[in-house]
């Protein structure tokens, strides 16, 4: 492959590779610190260093090239035992990789990087040279060489690598497992010729001649790291004399014997026939908004296929219809199915960013914590794991700041000297479940209210209302910090506010258990998907409205006696919690205001729908059933609604609004702010 060509059109698949060595990279560094298995640990560290290494210089990006290089140099002594893991060394690698982030985030926004490397790599060079190594044992010595060897130097290797049959840019394949190569060696032939393998004149697999001092296991996993390389052969081969039985032409990839073990072989077998390929994050997107028109249209049908019953009963071109039209519909789940399945991604990738994190946060805190990571296979839309993140964040810097306390007043209190922190995720039905729980000093509604006041986020009279569960509720209002001064991880009071926000933009949930000495929990309850969801159908007025599923808590009939007024707002007093009460009719118009708690009519519901820590209850007329609600945008003409977060198109062809729970609850706390504890009525 010629040096000049253009590597711009392979920029997406360098990111999204460098991406996955940097994380590699640190997952590695973390497990390294741990004291975890550290030869195989530092071997899987040097191998993503040295493919990033290599396509960073194939991509032309050396500045990044140059850094992975020092960290190789570094890695490759503590492989040796020429240096020990320590804390100093685990942070300068860290530091690289925080490097190697802001070169990365450089490419991706086409500019030139602020970062200067060059003191980095200075203090690089200066632990490489300069930590003269321990004594060790003395070394056994070398084996002779046996009588009929070479003594010039070592056999050249035959290997035969194969790529995915899929792989679309092989070229490129070629080119990397040439840069991985020759960084380990000398490369003496390739069948076919370099030119034809630049010109992909090959079929799924080439051979290459390499001259290395290295084990062969070494340069096979060195190559099998590479994208789409499927399998790597390796056998002795000696260009310049060979041995009689292998004077033959190269092998192929069937003929010739890798040097792996037979477990590896059978997993490189299951792994051919599990292909992965790249595909545009839009493309996913139009795939999904089809298969919601069709999820309409089988509804339609099968409205259709029962008004048509009621006319032709006994018809036979009806029980086609109706055999048709549920086929469809099967069809149309299980693509449905697929589309979202193929939209899911592991919660990993959020996962993976915080023990680094914690990491740190705990050394600027003086604190020691112990963080266990569960359910990370958890899958779900990527729509939902693109914003869970930042509340995640916050929860886990609210626990390390304000739940974890020091290692001296732990041991003060019986407690290990290291804090832990867990986080988890799980299914449940259509909604996944993360839980941030730490063993710390937990939550003093005391502190909390004294806080509050102190703030001004609530009044003295008002607080003192307040039962402990919604003093604890209050660490999410707007302002609200118990840091008496502000540090780098705490005390701004914007927090937890984040945290509440980003949830409500999810439909979500978050609950809070907490105890005095033993921890806090905080649980966070999302929908798996934000573009298909389950909703309950209400009637208002005579119109259908959507009320997302993940929202509602459960629904009651309206009894009047369990109805209060409070300043002319209506609550009611359930599971001895003290909810308001909004009437959709008045919120969307379509009654007299006034009417809200005092006129109900006795066949009303209350639909109780929940928010972040906030629950309210919508009283509407009567109620429709569940259903699959496809979210579709009002669009610019009509812009943004109070209460409305979009429309669905329902079986019949008539359209249901979907309510905006977050602005419903946002309109009932307005309310209830405003409201006086003057009156209250039975």
């Amino acid at each position: 492959m010629s040096q000049e060509m253009d590597m711009s059109q392979y920029l997406g698949v360098f990111l999204d590779e460098a991406e996955e060595q940097i994380d590699l990279m640190e997952q590695g560094i973390l497990r390294l610190e741990e004291g975890g298995d550290s030869l195989p640990t530092l071997q899987e560290i040097f191998r993503a260093a040295h493919t990033l290494k290599g396509s960073a210089r194939a991509m032309g990006f050396m500045e990044m090239g140059d850094l992975t290089h020092r960290m190789e140099n570094i890695l490759d002594r503590l492989r040796k035992e020429e240096m020990a893991v320590s804390t100093p060394v685990v942070d300068i690698l860290f530091e690289c990789l925080d490097a190697l982030k802001q070169l990365k985030g450089a490419i991706v926004e086409g500019r030139q990087a602020t970062f200067d490397g060059s003191s980095l790599l200075k203090r690089l060079e200066a632990w490489d040279t300069a930590q003269s190594p321990p004594e060790a044992a003395p070394q056994p010595a070398a084996e002779a060489p046996a009588a009929d060897a070479e003594p010039e130097g070592p056999e050249p290797m035959g290997i035969t690598i194969a790529l995915a049959p899929d792989t679309v840019m092989k070229s490129v394949r070629v080119y990397m497992a040439f840069q991985t190569l020759e960084s380990m060696g000398s490369v003496v032939k390739s069948s076919p010729s370099r030119d034809d393998l630049d010109d992909e004149k090959f079929g799924d697999s080439f051979d290459v001649f390499l001259e290395t001092a290295l084990p062969a296991e070494d340069v096979r996993k060195a190559l099998a790291h590479i994208a789409e390389v499927q399998s790597v052969a390796i056998y002795g081969m000696a260009e310049t004399a060979p041995p009689p039985e292998i004077h033959a032409p190269l092998p192929t990839a069937s003929e010739s014997r890798p040097l792996v073990s037979e477990p590896e072989t059978k997993g490189q077998a299951g792994r051919k026939t599990s292909q992965t390929i790249r595909v545009d994050v839009e493309r996913l997107d139009n795939l999904l908004n089809l298969v919601g028109e069709l999820v309409i249209d089988r509804t339609r049908m099968v409205q259709l296929g029962m008004a048509f019953g009621a006319r032709h009963n006994n018809d036979e071109l009806h029980s086609s219809l109706v055999e048709t039209a549920s086929h469809i519909g099967r069809v149309t789940d299980e693509l449905q199915e697929e589309i979202m399945k193929a939209r899911m991604l592991p919660i990993e990738q959020v996962f993976n960013r915080f023990p680094r994190m914690v990491r740190d946060l705990a050394q600027k805190a003086g604190k020691e914590v112990h963080f266990i990571v569960e359910g990370k296979e958890t899958e779900l839309d990527r729509s939902v794991i693109e914003v869970i993140g930042d509340p995640l964040i916050h929860l886990l810097r609210n626990a390390i700041d304000h739940g974890i306390e020091t290692s001296e007043e732990r041991v003060r209190d019986g407690k290990d000297k290291a804090g832990q922190i867990r986080l988890s995720a799980r299914h449940e039905e259509n909604y996944i479940v993360i839980d941030v729980q730490d063993d710390g000093k937990g939550i003093d509604p005391a502190v909390i209210r004294a806080s509050a006041i102190r703030k001004g986020v609530v009044s003295a009279e008002t607080a003192s209302r307040l039962t402990e569960q919604d003093v604890v509720n209050l660490i999410f209002a707007p302002g609200f910090s118990t840091a008496r001064q502000v540090s780098e991880v705490s005390g701004r009071g914007v927090g937890m506010d984040i945290v509440k926000s980003n949830i409500q933009k999810l439909n979500g949930l978050i609950d809070i258990q907490s105890a005095a000495g033993e921890g806090t929990l905080f649980t966070v309850k999302l929908p798996l998907t934000l573009a298909i969801i389950r909703g309950l159908l209400v009637s208002v007025a005579g119109g259908v409205f959507a009320i997302p599923l993940t929202s509602v808590l459960e629904a009651i009939k309206l009894e009047q006696d369990r109805v209060h007024l409070i300043s002319g707002c209506g609550v009611i007093i359930h599971r001895q919690k003290t909810l308001p009460l909004l009437h959709v009719k008045e919120v969307f118009g379509l009654m007299e205001s006034g009417q809200v708690s005092a006129g109900a009519q006795e066949s009303a519901y209350v639909v109780l729908v929940g928010l972040a820590e906030k629950q309210i209850g919508l009283i509407v007329d009567s109620l429709l059933g569940e259903q699959e609600v496809v979210i579709k945008s009002l669009g610019r003409y009509l812009g943004e609604i109070r209460g409305i977060s979009g429309a669905t198109i329902l079986g019949d062809g008539s359209v249901a609004l979907i309510m905006d729970v977050g602005a419903l609850v946002r309109e009932a706390s307005m309310r209830q702010g405003r409201a006086r504890p003057e009156q209250s009525a039975a």
